[in-house]
């Protein structure tokens, strides 16, 4: 993408559970490196250049080792009753990750018993992840369908143990190179942040209270930040374009979307936008961090985000917005079709407390530019298959609109920066 910028016999304890998505808990962490949950505090360090309870050279951990190199475990069956085909090549597959590393190192598994600290093997579908080391109570490695091999299963057991990846190692460069060139572009990470609900960059302390119903800085009904200190002072922001761009044809594009998204706003709002001098708070610029962050913050563009909807919907993001349908009263309004959303993504349609997201007294708004489409992070969306449903039919094909902002994204983001748009004596747009 171009763009602006585990021999045991199977005797193996088993786990029942009425919910175990709501038990297990992990739709709503994000991974590492694709494959490794890190608490929060940890992840942030990682990606913040800062130190962590790792080595300096081997993609390892210090801290988090399992007392004297014994790993309790037990087995999350998730497949149905009984003893399946595929829960049998599971175990089968479990074992043999298991053995791999029993046999070549001084590391052993037990079946757990009473003991607080244990790993749990779960056969979900959503991919293949485990924490790193041990961090204390329950931690999960998942196995989805196409993670029950040999291989995997050892992988995913070597971070439970406590490895990183390998080439995630300091010195990596004097041995190998990254295309990031020829990387997916949803495998892309900007400033290696993850993002939340698809777009949007959270710190992680904010995002952690977020998916865990915390109370965080952020108020009642409306999709958008509240603390003052999380708005651009006197509605105005400073901004340059990172061209990361080789042809000027697609460069002359994406900056043309840059100044439509930006007039979007502008046109309608009270928000303004402004080259930057010597601003301390800057963006460069599908994705974006919501509010002022403070210093740089990234609005990522690549080539398939080129036109004035998705980049007026990032801006929005910049702004102070989140998305229309994490509202705390979404269900009087839309339908979420939880068992259509692709394996992983379900925490993407989280609604949020009121605590969170503030309406201002504002009503929910299908037209809203910050709203999903019907089929967003659709498992079959080429077929037709719906993720949301509108209460009211008759804004089924209309919301997810990148046409531009509705009258009450306007009139919301007026009201939300009346007091910073008066420190300069402007009005709306």
């Amino acid at each position: 993408m171009k763009c602006l910028c585990f021999f045991l016999l199977v005797s193996a304890v088993f786990v029942a559970s009425e919910n175990p998505d709501e038990n297990l808990g992990v739709d709503n962490k994000d991974l590492f490196e694709g494959d490794m949950i890190l608490p929060p505090h940890v992840l942030y360090k990682a990606e913040h250049g800062m130190d962590v309870d790792s080595s300096r050279k081997r993609a390892s951990i210090r801290r988090g080792l399992w007392p004297k190199g014994e790993v309790p475990f037990a087995v999350f069956n998730g497949l149905g009753k009984g003893r399946s085909p595929e829960l049998r090549n599971a175990i089968r597959a479990i074992i043999a990750g298991m053995n791999e590393w029993r046999r070549k190192t001084c590391i052993r598994f037990k079946r757990r018993t009473n003991e607080r600290d244990y790993v749990i093997f779960a056969l979900r579908s959503g991919g293949c992840y485990s924490n790193v080391g041990r961090i204390g109570g329950r931690q999960i490695i998942n196995l989805g369908s196409g993670c029950r091999t040999l291989g995997i299963v050892a992988h995913e057991i070597g971070h439970a143990i406590g490895f990183y990846h390998e080439q995630s190692r300091p010195d990596r460069d004097q041995f190998v190179t990254v295309l990031f060139q020829n990387v997916q572009a949803e495998n892309l990470r900007v400033d290696n942040k993850d993002l939340f609900e698809g777009d949007m960059i959270l710190p992680p302390h904010v995002r952690y209270k977020a998916e865990h119903g915390m109370d965080v800085d952020i108020s009642r009904k409306r999709a958008a930040v509240k603390p003052r200190n999380r708005l651009w002072p006197k509605g105005e922001v400073p901004y340059v374009i990172s061209n990361g761009l080789s042809k000027k044809q697609n460069a002359r594009k994406a900056n043309n979307a840059i100044i439509a998204g930006m007039n979007e706003w502008t046109g309608k709002t009270c928000i303004r936008f402004k080259r930057r001098t010597n601003e301390k708070d800057v963006k460069r610029g599908c994705l974006s961090n919501v509010g002022r962050v403070g210093g740089r913050q990234i609005i990522d563009l690549g080539n398939r985000c080129w036109n004035l909807g998705t980049v007026a919907h990032e801006i929005g993001h910049a702004i102070g917005f989140f998305h229309e349908q994490s509202r705390p009263d979404r269900d009087q309004f839309v339908t979420v079709l939880l068992k259509n959303v692709k394996p992983g993504m379900k925490g993407n349609f989280k609604k949020y407390r009121r605590s969170f997201v503030d309406s201002l007294g504002i009503s929910y708004d299908y037209e809203s530019l910050m709203h999903y489409d019907d089929k967003a992070f659709s498992k079959n969306p080429k077929l037709g298959l719906q993720t949301i449903i509108t209460k009211d039919k008759k804004y089924q094909n209309v919301i997810g609109q990148r046409i531009g902002l509705s009258s009450t994204d306007a009139e919301q983001a007026n009201l939300m920066y009346r007091s910073e748009c008066a420190k300069r004596g402007g009005g709306g747009g």
